[in-house]
């Protein structure tokens, strides 16, 4: 090994100008200028970039659908409750059922939970429209 040379670990030789990556007994093998790793240190990042960009743009392939908010009415069957009629009909657009469930007592004006056989309420649903 020459004035420049130190060992970093068993596979690995560093000199003042290249890193040189190889056997277990001196400094023979793979040799990469610093310009090198810089070079390919590069283009790792704009790939990595590429690739986050991509995925991005991917996950929303038509952006002209969106979501909009109907009302139903259904009637109320045996063995109905508010609960069940939600998990049944909430989809994409509540965090939880619990916000469903008072979204449904608000918009008829229900104080409690309590529903009645053969009633009529309105339910929100959301819809993909294009």
């Amino acid at each position: 090994m020459n004035n420049y040379t130190r060992r970093t670990s068993k596979n690995t030789c560093h000199t003042r100008d290249a890193v040189t990556i190889g056997l277990k007994s001196g400094c023979k093998g793979l040799t990469l200028s610093s310009r090198t790793i810089a070079l390919l240190s590069f283009v790792c990042l704009f790939v990595s970039i590429l690739l986050f960009k991509f995925v991005d743009v991917n996950a929303n392939k038509n952006p002209e659908l969106s979501m909009k908010k109907q009302y139903v009415s259904i009637q109320i069957q045996q063995g109905d409750s508010l609960w069940s009629i939600a998990d049944e009909y909430m989809g994409p657009g509540y965090d939880n059922i619990n916000d469903y469930i008072k979204e449904i007592k608000k918009i008829n004006g229900l104080k409690s939970q309590t529903i009645h056989v053969g009633g009529y309420i309105v339910i929100p649903q959301y819809i993909t429209v294009k």
